[in-house]
């Protein structure tokens, strides 16, 4: 489980704002089988925007300063 520094939990399609930029949760990186999807080795989200593309923020070098959520959207 991930959540965002206001305290709610991540979720797919969930709406949020980093640096500024609009971006979707494309998927939530929070398990080995998850990792082992993507081929990474920390936790973190997948997230989409349309300014930067598909990027992998992970938990560790967030900047939660920076990340706002905004809505729960649905999955697409």
């Amino acid at each position: 489980m991930i959540e965002y520094p206001d305290g709610t939990v991540a979720r797919r399609g969930d709406r949020i704002e980093v640096d500024g930029y609009n971006a979707v949760v494309e998927d939530i990186v929070d398990s080995d089988a998850k990792r082992g999807e993507w081929g990474i080795e920390e936790r973190g989200l997948m997230i989409r925007c349309a300014e930067i593309g598909l990027v992998f923020a992970p938990i560790s070098q967030a900047d939660w300063a920076s990340t706002r959520y905004l809505w729960r959207g649905i999955p697409e």
